[in-house]
């Protein structure tokens, strides 16, 4: 199997680094647009790799497409990353154009399942589908997965407990209009849910700020679990965005929901019950999400 990762910064090297040391992918081919950047990046995970005893072979190209051909899987981290300050919209512009770049490029040499890192990541898994002219269950991204992680190491923190007691996740999108779910769902005062989504909802504010840039060991390793239940055929359900065609009632539009992952991308959709109140703010997030798709295909045209 191979994997291409089209952007070595810190989020797409995090994730060549961890699924090298999973040792379930042949070849790892970083590609960035920076001279000399991602080769170095692989050589650093190569050593990585032999010190864990991992066969996975890793290169680093610069702007070489063609170095991707035959890949089985593609994952997007390209664009502008997230500073301190702003919002993930603020990135629609230009992340628009390069993701829609990207695509166009990896399109020439592979038929791969795609995988978007790149934020706002709702609008540019959309972005990344039409311009692949790949199914919907074979172009996703990342969001759910990750900030379904946050959530229940909240609920955990807030419930004085650990984490592996918490079963959780969050659909919609991945921004303020997200909505954590507990399932099955555990007392908790309603001053303490409240902050508790509050929380999960600023974490990635909250890690730029202090980092200066956006997080990348919890995105890689969302990744890595991901493209591990991929490779391996594991078909795990993981909180994923995709483009909804009447789930959850609500169509033509990419939102975090659950999906089962496996060798051909999502394999199924799988619709868990929603109390009215979570609808509401599936809703409510639907809306949103529709609103900035529409506005990146404008700054497309």
């Amino acid at each position: 199997m191979k994997l291409s990762i089209i952007g070595a910064g810190n989020v797409g090297s995090s994730c060549a680094a961890i699924v090298t040391q999973m040792n379930s992918i042949d070849e790892i081919v970083l590609l960035d647009v920076k001279p000399g950047f991602a080769e170095a990046k692989a050589q650093d995970i190569s050593e990585l790799g032999v010190l864990l005893g991992s066969k996975t072979v890793v290169t680093g190209v610069t702007d070489k497409y063609e170095c991707t051909k035959d890949s089985d899987v593609v994952v997007i981290t390209s664009g502008i990353p997230r500073k301190d300050g702003m919002s993930r919209d603020d990135l629609l512009k230009t992340n628009a154009k390069i993701v829609k770049t990207v695509v166009k490029s990896v399109m020439k040499h592979s038929d791969p399942i795609i995988i978007v890192a790149s934020n706002p990541v709702n609008s540019m898994t959309f972005i990344a589908q039409k311009f692949s002219k790949l199914g919907a269950f074979k172009v996703f991204g990342l969001a759910g997965l990750l900030d379904g992680t946050r959530f229940r190491r909240e609920v955990a923190n807030q419930l004085n407990c650990l984490v592996t007691e918490v079963e959780g996740t969050v659909i919609g999108e991945h921004g303020d209009t997200m909505v954590p779910i507990l399932y099955p769902p555990k007392t908790m005062k309603e001053d303490v849910r409240s902050l508790t989504t509050a929380k999960t909802r600023s974490t990635g504010a909250d890690l730029t700020r202090a980092l200066g840039t956006s997080a990348y060991f919890g995105p890689g390793a969302a990744l890595a679990r991901m493209i591990q239940s991929i490779v391996k055929d594991e078909n795990k359900v993981y909180s994923v965005c995709t483009y909804l065609e009447g789930e959850f009632g609500l169509s033509d539009v990419c939102l975090s929901v659950p999906c089962e992952l496996g060798r051909d991308g999502i394999n199924r959709i799988v619709e868990i019950k929603l109390s009215h109140e979570e609808l509401r703010l599936l809703r409510k997030s639907s809306e949103k999400v529709s609103i900035q798709m529409k506005d990146a295909l404008e700054l497309l045209r």
